[in-house]
C-alpha cells in the first residue's frame, strides 16, 4: 500500500513537471513572439507617423496657396504672374489622404494576438487605434470625394484649362518681350502676336476664374477644411508618438 502511494505521488511530481516545463515552453515562445510584434508594430507605426508629418506639411503647404489666392480676390491678376497663379491653383486640388500600413494592427485585432502583448496601457491604446484615426480618415474622403471632386468639376465645365495652364509661357520666354520692339519685318512678327493675343486671353480667364464667387468659396472651403484636418491628424499624430514610445519602452526590457 505504501509502495502503491509512493508511485501515485511519483506520478503526480512528474505530471506536475511536466506541465511546467511545458508552460515555460510556452511562456517563452509566447515572449519570444510578443518580441518580433513589437518590432513589426514600431516599424509600422513609425511609417504612420513619417505619413502623418507628411500629409499634415502638404496641407499647410496648400493653405499657403489659399491664403495667397485670397489676396489675389482682392487685388486681381493684374501684374501677378500667371504661373504663380496656376501653381498656387493647382495646389488646393491636391489629395491629400493617410495611406500608411496597418496590417500588424489589424492582425493583431482580429486574431486575438493581442493578448500576446504584456502592457496593458499599450494594448488598450492599440485596440482604440482605429477608432482614434477614423475621424481624420473621414474628413479626408470628404475633402477628396465631395469638396475638391466638385471643386475640380466646376473649373473644368466653366474654364478653358489650357487659358488657365498657360501653356504659351515658355514660349513667350524665348522670344521678345514686347510685341512692338520688333521691326515690321521681323519674321517672327506674326508669332510675337499670337504669343500676346493668347497671354491677354489668359489674363481675361484668370480674371473671371478670380472674380468667381463660387471658386472662392471653393478655394476658402478647401483652406477651412484643411485646418479641420490638421487638427485631426494632429490628435493622432500625439496618439501615435505616445504608442511608439510605449513600443520602444517595452523592445527595452
Amino acid at each position: 500500500m505504501i509502495y502503491a502511494s509512493g508511485e501515485i505521488i511519483l506520478v503526480v511530481i512528474g505530471i506536475l513537471i511536466a506541465l511546467a516545463a511545458n508552460n515555460w515552453n510556452i511562456e517563452q515562445n509566447n515572449a519570444k513572439t510578443e518580441i518580433k510584434l513589437l518590432q513589426q508594430l514600431e516599424e509600422e507605426f513609425t511609417a504612420n507617423l513619417n505619413e502623418l508629418e507628411k500629409n499634415i506639411e502638404l496641407r499647410n503647404n496648400m493653405n499657403l496657396s489659399v491664403y495667397t489666392l485670397r489676396d489675389y480676390f482682392i487685388d486681381g491678376a493684374e501684374g501677378i504672374a500667371l504661373d504663380s497663379l496656376e501653381k498656387h491653383r493647382a495646389l488646393t486640388y491636391y489629395n491629400v489622404n493617410f495611406n500608411a500600413p496597418n496590417g500588424i494592427t489589424t492582425l493583431l485585432l482580429n486574431s486575438g494576438e493581442l493578448n500576446l502583448i504584456q502592457d496593458e496601457d499599450l494594448k488598450t491604446r492599440l485596440s482604440n487605434w482605429s477608432g482614434n484615426i477614423s475621424p481624420m480618415i473621414e474628413e479626408e474622403n470628404f475633402v477628396i470625394n465631395h469638396l475638391l471632386s466638385q471643386y475640380f468639376n466646376y473649373t473644368n465645365l466653366n474654364y478653358d484649362a489650357i487659358q488657365l495652364a498657360g501653356e504659351f509661357d515658355q514660349m513667350k520666354n524665348e522670344t521678345l518681350t514686347d510685341p512692338l520692339a520688333g521691326n515690321n519685318d521681323d519674321p517672327n512678327k506674326e508669332l510675337i502676336s499670337e504669343i500676346y493675343s493668347s497671354s491677354n486671353r489668359e489674363l481675361e480667364e484668370w480674371t473671371k476664374w478670380l472674380n468667381d464667387i463660387t471658386i472662392r468659396n471653393y478655394v476658402l472651403q478647401v483652406g477651412t477644411r484643411n485646418k479641420i484636418a490638421n487638427n485631426l491628424a494632429d490628435e493622432v499624430r500625439d496618439e501615435n508618438e505616445k504608442i511608439l514610445e510605449l513600443i520602444r519602452s517595452n523592445l527595452k526590457k
